[in-house]
C-alpha cells in the first residue's frame, strides 16, 4: 500500500507543474524507484494512473527500478546488477561476494527513494 501514498504525492507534483505551465494533459511520465526500495513498479504505475485520473489520457507512464551496485571494500571491484537481472531479486547483502577476490566485505548502494526522470505535457 506504500505505492498508493507515493503515487498520490507524485500526482500532486505533476498536477502543480501542469498548472504552472498551463497544460491540461500528460504525455510522458517516467519514474525511477530505488533498487532496494520495497515497491512494486507495476503497482506504482497502476496507482499513478488512478491518482492522475483524466489528465492521463493515453499518456506513457513508466516506472523503472534503478540498478544496484556493489563495491568490494578489499579490492575495490565495482559490480552493477541490472534491475531486471534475476540475481537482484535474490540478492542478500549478507551473502554477497566480490567476483574478483571472493571477499564478503562489500558495500551495497541501492539508491533508495523515488524520482521523476521525465515529465512532458501535451501542447
Amino acid at each position: 500500500m506504500h505505492e498508493y501514498g507515493l503515487a498520490a504525492d507524485i500526482a500532486r507534483r505533476v498536477e502543480a507543474r501542469a498548472r504552472r505551465s498551463g497544460a491540461r494533459r500528460l504525455a510522458v511520465l517516467d519514474v525511477e524507484v530505488g533498487a532496494l526500495d520495497r515497491l512494486s513498479p507495476d503497482h506504482l504505475a497502476f496507482w499513478l494512473r488512478e491518482a492522475l485520473g483524466e489528465a492521463v489520457g493515453a499518456a506513457s507512464i513508466s516506472v523503472l527500478r534503478a540498478p544496484l551496485s556493489l563495491t568490494c571494500l578489499r579490492c575495490g571491484h565495482l559490480r552493477t546488477v541490472a534491475p531486471d537481472d534475476d540475481e537482484l531479486a535474490a540478492l542478500d547483502p549478507a551473502f554477497s561476494r566480490c567476483p574478483a577476490c571472493r571477499s564478503y566485505e562489500v558495500e551495497v548502494d541501492g539508491k533508495a527513494g523515488c524520482r521523476i526522470r521525465a515529465l512532458q505535457f501535451e501542447p
